[in-house]
């Protein structure tokens, strides 16, 4: 496959950064804009917490008991979304349902990046991993956005 065939990864890479809701960290790129960078200097020196995904959880799950199946569903569900290696984000700890994989294991977000920043100079079979974590991190995000709705209704 040529070069010029290729999809457009960095265009996608860009997508997928701005839909994290800056909520894993990752080098800048030279045409990543200013607020971009200051979001990752945020996360980097741990100043706050600029990840969108992890705001929308606290905020719907607050007035609910910590141990709470669903409270904690939640957070396993943006768990398995945003969370990479260690340093690289700051952590709310909340108890688990499940068994956890190692700390140092990417998650979604943070593999559908490493996957679409080498697509387009990798061997092919880095390409073809591009397509089943998109998916996958669809799914985590449509699996988040089911658990905050529930939230809230039960809420109310």
């Amino acid at each position: 496959m040529s070069q010029e065939s290729l999809p457009d990864f960095d265009g996608a890479l860009a997508l997928v950064r701005r839909a994290s809701c800056n909520c894993y960290s990752f080098e800048p790129l030279d045409n990543d804009s200013i607020e971009t960078r200051a979001s990752l200097i945020t996360q980097n020196f741990k100043l706050a917490d600029p990840c969108t995904f992890r705001i929308v959880v606290k905020n719907t799950t607050l007035f609910m008991n910590d141990e709470d199946p669903l409270r904690l569903q939640a957070y396993n569900s943006l768990d398995s979304l945003v969370r990479c290696a260690p340093g690289a984000q700051m952590h709310l700890h909340v108890p688990s349902l499940t068994p956890r994989p190692p700390r140092l294991t990417p998650r979604s977000f943070s593999k559908l990046d490493d996957a679409l920043l080498g697509a387009g100079e990798w061997e092919s079979e880095r390409r073809t991993q591009v397509v089943p974590l998109l998916a996958t991190t669809k799914q985590h995000i449509q699996d988040l956005k089911d658990l905050v709705t529930e939230c809230i209704a039960s809420d109310l």
